[in-house]
């Protein structure tokens, strides 16, 4: 997939996610700016669901509703890699056309099939002072 060009105020600007584990089990928030990556997005997922950084691909999926009764359209943006760069590691979130609603699929390994669920709830303007690497409401895990 090719990014599309963005501006640099695009690129400021803050996509709020929420995220769900594919059981609903446990939600989260994540924000992230629009100049950030998908690589930067796989290292806030594995931070906000405590997976392991160090081992196991993943990747992200748009997924397109096409209305009651007929199957998702899904744009695969391709693999990270933890062992070595991918092309979908470099994609920015601003330059992948993105308005809120968009929903993805966020699968963390491929011999597990660990899938997490996300909505883009808003794009809006940066708060002074804030890290826009961040996850939000985390809610503690039993066990």
């Amino acid at each position: 997939m090719v990014e599309q060009k963005f501006t640099r105020e695009q690129g400021r600007q803050v996509y709020r996610f929420v995220a769900m584990k594919n059981d609903g089990a446990h939600s989260k928030v994540i924000e992230i700016l629009g100049k950030h990556t998908l690589a930067d997005f796989d290292d806030m997922m594995r931070t906000a669901f405590d997976l392991d950084f160090s081992d196991h691909l993943s990747e992200f999926t748009r997924v397109f509703d096409r209305g009651r009764g007929k199957k998702s359209r899904k744009q695969e943006y391709g693999e990270i890699n933890p062992f070595e760069p991918t092309p979908a590691m470099q994609l920015r979130l601003a330059g992948l056309g993105l308005e809120p609603g968009a929903k993805f699929n966020y699968v963390y390994d491929f011999g597990d099939w660990l899938v997490h669920k996300l909505v883009l709830e808003s794009i809006g303007p940066t708060e002074r002072g804030l890290d826009y690497l961040r996850v939000l409401e985390q809610e503690k895990h039993d066990g």
